[in-house]
C-alpha cells in the first residue's frame, strides 16, 4: 500500500493543507461464494457472527481504500481527508465497499521555538515628573515582541497615554533602542499598594530570541496625555534616585550625603538596621511619603522576608542580598 497520510477529519495533527486537489474514491466488488453465503446462514439461523463474511467485508474494505489512495496518488496529493466508507448489497452473493475522499497537498508546520516573557525593572526615572516607570514586560509573539509598562501615577491623575524613549541593555551589553515608543490604555492594577497600572500590550521589533538576554531597561518619557492635556517635561536622563532624602538622612548634609542617590542613602540607612521587619517598615513609612520611589518589587521581597521571620528567626542577612540583587 503507498504510504499516506489519511483520514475521516478535515486535517492533519503538525501539517498544514497547502492544496484542495479533488474528490476521488475507490470501489470494491467481491463475491461472497457458496461457503461463504451457507455460513452466513447457518449463523443467522444460531444467532451468531459469521466470521467467512466479516472476513470477506475486511478485504474488500481494504481494497477500496487501496484503490483510494491509488486515485489521491495519481494526482500528485500527499494526503486524503474527509474520508466515508459505504457499503452495498447488490444480490445475495456480492457486496460492494466505496471509500470516498478529498485528495489535497500537505506541508509539515515547522515547530516554533517558545521564548520566555521577561519583566525588567525600569532603572531610571524623572524625578520633576508626576509618573514613574516601575517594569516592563517583554512578550515574544512570533518574530516579534510586545511591551507592556507599568507605572505609579504618584498625583492619581488621568495618565492616558506616554511616548517614550525606551533602550533594552542586554548581557551581552548590545544595546536595543526605540524612540517615541507609545503606551496607552492603563488600566489600574487591582489590589495594588500604590495603585499602579498598567498600559495595553505594544508591538515592539525586538527579535525573540534576544528577551531572555535582557537584563536592564530605561525609559525616558518624551511626552503624556494628562487628562486630555498633552504634556512635554524637560528631558532629565538621571539614575534611578529620588528628589527627596530619606528622614533619616536628612540631618547629614552639611557632609553633603544628601546629595547622595537615593539607592546609596536607602542602603546606608538599613544598615543600621538589626532586622528584616524593621527594613519593612522603614520602606513602608517611607513609600506613604515618597510614593514611586522605591520599587514595588523590593518592597514585596522585604514584606517576605520579615514574614518569614516568625518562623525562621532573623532574616537580616537574606534581606540584604535580596535588596543588593534589586538596586
Amino acid at each position: 500500500m503507498i504510504t499516506m497520510l489519511i483520514t475521516s477529519g478535515y486535517e492533519f495533527d503538525g501539517y498544514r493543507i497547502t492544496k484542495y486537489l479533488e474528490f476521488c474514491s475507490g470501489e470494491c466488488a467481491m463475491g461472497t461464494g457458496f461457503l461463504s453465503s451457507f455460513g452466513a446462514n447457518l449463523a443467522d439461523f444460531l444467532g451468531k457472527n459469521s466470521s467467512l463474511y466479516e472476513s470477506k467485508l475486511s478485504k474488500a474494505r481494504e481494497h477500496a481504500l487501496k484503490q483510494l489512495i491509488a486515485s489521491a496518488s495519481s494526482l500528485g496529493a500527499d494526503g486524503i481527508i474527509a474520508i466515508e466508507m459505504n457499503y452495498t448489497v447488490f444480490s445475495a452473493d456480492i457486496m460492494g465497499v466505496t471509500a470516498n475522499g478529498t485528495a489535497v497537498k500537505i506541508e509539515k508546520i515547522a515547530e516554533s521555538l517558545t521564548y520566555p516573557t521577561n519583566t525588567l525593572n525600569v532603572k531610571n526615572f524623572n524625578p520633576d515628573l508626576p509618573i514613574k516607570p516601575i517594569n516592563m514586560q517583554i512578550t515574544p509573539q512570533g518574530d516579534k515582541c510586545s511591551a507592556v509598562l507599568t507605572i505609579t501615577d504618584i498625583t492619581q491623575n488621568n495618565i492616558s497615554a506616554i511616548s517614550c524613549d525606551v533602550e533594552f541593555t542586554t548581557t551581552l551589553d548590545d544595546y536595543y533602542c526605540f524612540e517615541n515608543l507609545p503606551f496607552y490604555d492603563f488600566r489600574l492594577i487591582p489590589d495594588s499598594v500604590r495603585r499602579d497600572k498598567t498600559s495595553a500590550a505594544v508591538p515592539v521589533s525586538l527579535p525573540p530570541e534576544q528577551v531572555g538576554m535582557l537584563k536592564s531597561v530605561r525609559v525616558t518619557i518624551r511626552k503624556y496625555c494628562d487628562l486630555g492635556v498633552v504634556v512635554i517635561p524637560e528631558v532629565n536622563d538621571v539614575e534611578w534616585q529620588s528628589n527627596t532624602a530619606p528622614k533619616e538622612m536628612n540631618s547629614t548634609e552639611n557632609d553633603g550625603s544628601a546629595e547622595l542617590p537615593f539607592s546609596i542613602q536607602f542602603k546606608l540607612t538599613i544598615k543600621e538596621m538589626k532586622t528584616a521587619k524593621e527594613i519593612y517598615e522603614y520602606c513602608v513609612e517611607y513609600d506613604n511619603t515618597n510614593r514611586g520611589v522605591i520599587p514595588p518589587d523590593l518592597i514585596e521581597n522585604v514584606k517576605a522576608m520579615a514574614m518569614k521571620e516568625r518562623l525562621y528567626g532573623n532574616m537580616y542577612d537574606e534581606c540584604i542580598k535580596k535588596i543588593e540583587e534589586i538596586i
